[in-house]
């Protein structure tokens, strides 16, 4: 796996965008979740890059939120507001066409490589800190 996140790691430093040309359908899972913690969504980012994205994500919510992990719907929810996903209901999806993602899977995967990801300048965005810490004060008032 280290050969696999070194070459999804160099192809978006040279990056100019995270999207894609074709749209894709993600559930997000937690390991430690809830089955209705889980979310469906659909957005124009590749499988590899969504998982350096989410492992991004979270790197960022813990440095505001040690105490409480991100679950599958605040990242439906950031995705939603930043990156052009929309969350989808699941009738009329085929389960061949979904990618299943553990948070808490992908961020064990991603943190050995972790410093190396934090500075991508493609997953820079300058609205990030603002709704992570909108999510931080939802998770503070309804702690799951």
């Amino acid at each position: 796996m280290a050969d696999k996140r070194t070459t999804i790691i160099e192809s978006l430093q040279e990056a100019k965008s995270l999207f894609s040309n074709q749209m894709y359908i993600y559930s997000l899972r937690h390991f430690y979740g809830k089955p209705e913690d889980a979310a469906l969504i659909q957005c124009p980012i590749a499988p590899d890059t969504l998982n350096v994205l989410l492992y991004f994500l979270q790197d960022q919510y813990w440095d505001i939120a040690e105490e409480y992990p991100m679950f599958p719907k605040e990242a439906a929810f950031i995705l939603k507001k930043l990156y052009s996903a929309v969350e989808l209901n699941g009738n009329n999806v085929s389960c061949q066409d979904i990618h299943i993602i553990d948070l808490h899977e992908n961020w064990e995967v991603w943190t050995p490589v972790g410093r190396e990801i934090v500075s991508l300048p493609v997953l820079q965005h300058d609205e990030l800190y603002d709704i992570l810490q909108k999510v931080y004060e939802e998770a503070v008032t309804h702690e799951h």
